[in-house]
């Protein structure tokens, strides 16, 4: 069973004790992320990782951490489908959208706020605080956590389908109290120093602070502490080398920083695997020219290469451009017979820090970070062979960002597009619906003066009821009287007495 490298880092440039590799992997069965301890005295730093994970996860309260298993040496995890916040604020920045990127932020910082939801407090720095950081810091009004995870920076915080907020790292814990604003500095800092060439035409690294109340004092303060005595503490002696370090170099103009990249050389390396990944160890490295034209790179590959992971191939160790014209393996023997991939690039793979770009019938790769990484998934060598890679490299990237801006643009031009369509079959169907309510209140208006001339009908016969009622009642009622006077008279002495000439009438009336 392969792995398939979809992302790999190593940290070789710190202290042997915190020396680390990071492989995001992927095989037929499962999807993992894997930390290794490149020395024998990082073991105990992976085992701190871990146990950091699960004390964040006891404590902290709005958001989900990921803690992992210790597995033969190393820290495995389940990879977190999601969209890191890196990508959410670089999405905002690229589209040029300043409101929907200091919203994020804000949503950002409601999160650090909500870990511990405590009080505020003036924040007197402990003794260990000082020996990691360096100086003793007094604030007043702080919202502190404590335990502090101060790598909650925007790459380390996964959002996921369901809405939910993963903490995917927990490398650098503290056991004392630290201010949330110095954590988000950082989150920040990092970020600015990443793509700060994309973020400062929108604001500057100093509006954004400020926004946060951490003014250009505290800032001085903070970066101090960063870049003199963290990075220290992490890197020894190389720590101005760090991934931080180049914020406080000596500031160019664009057209000067332009200008040097032009004529700059570019080191492309190839990485082989070991059975723990890649590293400086297994390496091929060639400094090349920077062409305008098609350049053509080549890496002899040897005899006892595994494919247990893919090759790993730097071209860039900037933001650039990368056209691939095509990509070769030739055998180094008599017999003539070559591996090429397709034109659509399906052998390749890369990570978090390129873009694929498809333009003209042709695919471009734009690198967005500092450690863009390409993978290339071969058989296993039985001979020596030659990688052969012919492509074009660009190092003016702001046509293609310019590219990606309109893209985007006009993908929202259709959205909207469709929403219009929508709106107008939705205006139609009312315009109908109207008519045909137009036709139901006409309806019945018509059954109302019908209601109203039926009622002034049954009114008209219920008048007459009540006559006819009246007259009945005065019938029955001289029917009655007459009935008593009848009644009354056959009582009568008279009509006693004359009862026999009556039945003689009779008799002489019947015989005529």
């Amino acid at each position: 069973m392969s792995n398939k490298v979809i992302y790999s880092k190593y940290n070789r440039e710190r202290k042997t004790q915190f020396q680390i590799a990071t492989i995001h992997y992927q095989n037929d069965y499962e999807t993992k992320v894997k930390k290794i301890p490149l020395t024998t005295e990082a073991f105990n730093h992976i085992k701190a990782i871990h146990e950091n994970s699960l004390l964040l996860k006891d404590v902290y309260q709005n958001i989900e951490v990921l803690t992992g298993e210790i597995i033969d040496g190393c820290l495995v995890y389940d990879f977190i489908q999601g969209t890191s916040w890196d990508q959410r604020l670089l999405t905002e920045v690229l589209s040029g959208n300043l409101v929907g990127f200091i919203k994020l932020l804000e949503s950002f910082n409601d999160i650090l706020t909500g870990l511990q939801p405590t009080g505020r407090e003036d924040f007197i720095s402990s003794d260990e605080f000082n020996t990691i950081f360096g100086q003793s810091l007094s604030l007043k009004d702080q919202q502190c956590v404590h335990p502090a995870n101060i790598d909650f920076i925007f790459d380390n915080v996964f959002f996921t389908e369901g809405g939910t907020n993963v903490l995917l790292d927990c490398e650098w814990v503290f056991p004392f109290k630290i201010p949330i604003k110095y954590i988000l500095f950082r989150s920040i800092y990092a970020f600015w120093v990443k793509y700060n060439v994309y973020i400062e035409p929108l604001i500057s690294f100093d509006d954004i602070l400020i926004k946060f109340e951490i003014d250009l004092e505290l800032k001085d303060i903070f970066l101090t502490m960063e870049e003199e005595h963290f990075q220290l503490y992490v890197n020894g002696d190389w720590y101005k080398a760090g991934f931080f370090g180049r914020y406080v170099k000596e500031v160019h103009s664009l057209n000067t920083v332009t200008g040097l990249l032009e004529q700059s050389m570019i080191n492309m390396k190839l990485f082989f695997p070991s059975d723990r990944g890649y590293s400086e160890d297994y390496v091929i490295s060639k400094l090349c020219t920077r062409s305008t034209g098609i350049m053509e790179v080549s890496f002899i590959l040897d005899a006892n290469y595994s494919n247990k992971f893919p090759l790993r191939i730097d071209l860039l160790e900037r933001p650039g451009v990368i056209c691939f014209e095509s990509i070769q393996i030739h055998e180094i023997s008599e017999t003539d017979s070559n591996y090429s991939l397709d034109y659509n690039m399906k052998d390749i793979t890369y990570n978090d820090n390129i873009i694929q770009l498809e333009e003209k019938g042709e695919a471009l790769f734009l690198s967005i970070g500092e450690d863009p990484q390409f993978f290339l998934n071969v058989n296993s060598i039985s001979t020596k062979q030659l990688l052969v890679l012919r492509m074009r490299i660009d190092l003016n990237i702001t046509p293609y960002v310019e590219l990606i801006l309109r893209r985007k643009t006009e993908d929202f031009q259709e959205e909207v597009g469709v929403h219009q369509q929508v709106l107008d079959k939705s205006k139609l169907e009312n315009a109908h619906y109207l008519r045909k309510m137009d036709a139901y209140l006409e309806r019945i208006n018509v059954i109302e003066s019908e209601k109203v001339a039926y009622e002034t009908e049954i009114s008209t016969y219920l008048e007459r009821i009540n006559v006819v009622e009246s007259e009945k009642a005065i019938y029955n009622k001289g029917m009655n009287t007459y009935r008593s006077e009848i009644k009354e008279m056959k009582e009568s002495l008279s009509w006693k007495v004359t009862a026999p000439i009556r039945y003689l009438g009779r008799i002489f009336k019947n015989r005529q």
